[in-house]
């Protein structure tokens, strides 16, 4: 939800014709989505290097970065907000631009605020076309937490559930982790995993139904 917060707000405030060069922005917040993944990855995990990471070396700090449970967070946030925003920018401005301006215009000659009609008229209208691919961005959060960190720290005594993992990281490391391969265990886990996957996407699609009926 960050990643689209942020995209949406950048959609959002590159939408207004007020600001100048607005194409020039648009083409930098597209840099971190030109990179492929695989290396955003690896060069970011070298950034939270406690002793040589370019954070604590410009920044002139010594944070464990991916040592401490709750830094390891924190870096696995950064680094999926990087790598997710571009997209859900690019998918925001598109819907964006879709959206008539006689709808807020109206909305405006009625009494609304620019606030008021934003949260109130074109989110909703945004999110008939966007709320379907949030569905997708969630597995992209395998590989954000996966290649950087590999799930680490691990608690102590502990080998399995790591301080950064996902259910599907958990998953993964159950069937070929260190610990031993357990596929009946780590197959129970995704079948679990598939349903509530199920029950949450057909709870969105849902309401994505009755925001379609309200349009």
């Amino acid at each position: 939800m960050l990643t689209f917060g942020l995209g949406f707000f950048l959609a959002l405030t590159l939408n207004d014709d007020r600001i100048k060069g607005k194409k020039l922005y648009r083409s930098f917040l597209l840099l971190p989505y030109a990179v492929p993944g695989f290396i955003s990855l690896l060069v970011w995990s070298n950034f939270y290097n406690q002793d040589f990471g370019l954070i604590n070396q410009m920044l002139h700090l010594n944070i464990r970065w991916l040592s401490d449970p709750t830094m390891a967070k924190i870096a696995v946030l950064l680094t999926i907000t990087w790598m997710g925003f571009p997209y859900m920018f690019i998918v925001c401005a598109g819907a964006l631009q879709s959206i008539s301006e006689g709808i807020e215009e109206a909305a405006k000659m009625d009494g609304a605020s620019g606030v008021r009609a934003t949260w109130r008229i074109i989110t909703p209208l945004l999110l008939v076309a966007v709320a379907p691919l949030l569905v997708s961005t969630f597995a992209f959060d395998f590989n954000a937490v996966q290649l950087p960190t590999e799930g680490e720290p691990f608690p102590a005594g502990e080998y399995t559930r790591d301080g950064t993992d996902t259910l599907i990281s958990m998953v993964y490391r159950i069937a070929f982790g260190r610990s031993g391969s357990d596929f009946g265990f780590a197959s129970a886990v995704s079948v679990i995993l598939f349903a509530v996957t199920g029950v949450l996407a057909a709870l969105q699609f849902r309401t994505i139904k009755k925001l379609e009926d309200v349009n």
